[in-house]
This record gives C-alpha cells, sequence and structure tokens, in this order.
C-alpha cells in the first residue's frame, strides 16, 4: 500500500499514460495515412523507376551475379562432363546434377533479401510519410530486381550447366521403360 502512495508509483503511471498516449496517436496517425493523393499505379511507376535507375547507377551487383553464375555453371559442368547414357549411372549422375542446378537457383535467389534490409531506414521514413504503400515499395523491387539479377543469370547457369552435361533430354528420349 505504501507504493501506491509513493512518488515513484506516480511517476511510473505518468510514464505509462504517456506511453498509452503516443501508441494511441501513432494509431491515429496509420489511419490517416491510408488515403494517399495519387493511385496505385503513378506510384509504381514513380518507385519502380527510380529502382530501376538505382539499380544502373549500381551495376556491380548485377555482373557479380552473372559472373557467379557463370563460374558455377563451368564448375558443375566440368563435375558432370558428358554424363554416360546408360541407365544405373546416368540416373545416378542426372539425380545429382538436378540437386545442384536446384541449389544454385534457389540460395543465389536469397540475395533478394538484402535489397530490403540496405533500404529499410528509407522505406520507414518515406512509408510513415505516405510517399507510397508497402505494396508499391515491395512489389517495384521485385520487378526491377527480376530481369537483371534473377532470371538472365539463371538462365545462363542452366545454358552452360545443359550443354556441359551433355543434353538431358536427349538422355530422357533415349530411355527405353520396359515392363515386365
Amino acid at each position: 500500500m505504501k507504493y501506491c502512495e509513493s512518488r515513484l508509483y506516480q511517476n511510473v503511471m505518468q510514464e505509462l499514460d504517456h506511453e498509452y498516449q503516443s501508441i494511441n496517436d501513432v494509431g491515429n496517425r496509420e489511419v490517416e495515412a491510408a488515403n494517399y493523393a495519387t493511385s496505385f499505379l503513378y506510384q509504381m511507376r514513380v518507385v519502380c523507376g527510380r529502382t530501376v535507375l538505382n539499380l544502373l547507377r549500381n551495376p556491380q551487383t548485377s555482373y557479380a551475379q552473372l559472373a557467379l553464375n557463370i563460374f558455377f555453371g563451368i564448375l558443375v559442368g566440368l563435375i558432370y562432363y558428358q554424363m554416360p547414357l546408360t541407365l544405373p549411372e546416368g540416373l545416378q549422375n542426372r539425380s545429382g546434377a538436378f540437386f545442384f542446378l536446384i541449389i544454385n537457383m534457389v540460395f543465389g535467389n536469397l540475395s533478394a533479401v538484402e535489397l530490403f534490409i540496405n533500404e529499410r531506414a528509407i522505406f520507414i521514413h518515406e512509408n510513415s510519410s505516405g510517399y507510397y504503400r508497402t505494396s508499391v515499395y515491395f512489389l517495384s523491387k521485385i520487378f526491377a530486381d527480376l530481369i537483371p539479377n534473377r532470371i538472365i543469370p539463371i538462365f545462363i547457369f542452366s545454358a552452360i550447366a545443359y550443354y556441359m552435361m551433355g543434353n538431358i533430354l536427349t538422355y530422357a528420349s533415349n530411355v527405353q521403360v520396359q515392363y515386365w
């Protein structure tokens, strides 16, 4: 009971009231920020244009991604160079090759997370100011990054590995299934 009558208790309660008030103010601001002055498509065009411009100003990441995929494509192609067309060995080798191809594609795309981490502070500031919707930011980042850093390097990796391994599709058409 003495604590409830103390000055420390009153200070804590004032701080809690202040915190509750600030939480309510933030909640009210979020409702007000939901009304945007421009349309979704206009915001998308502006933010996507800015993202593409940033990618063009800093092409090192695209070049590094491309060089890394060329290197790994040659490496996987050399490991599985001209696989035999026999059923047991060819099947095991192709299973291993598909494993490497899929793992490279999955882990190569994990670098997309870095896009959002690097610009976190900018996004929080611009989004809380009501410049654009959250969905616009993320979609424009994904669309601008998709072709130069995701599709082209994976296509080049797959093309190099495919031709060095000895046309996997040729193997599939040459295998004859026997039924007992």
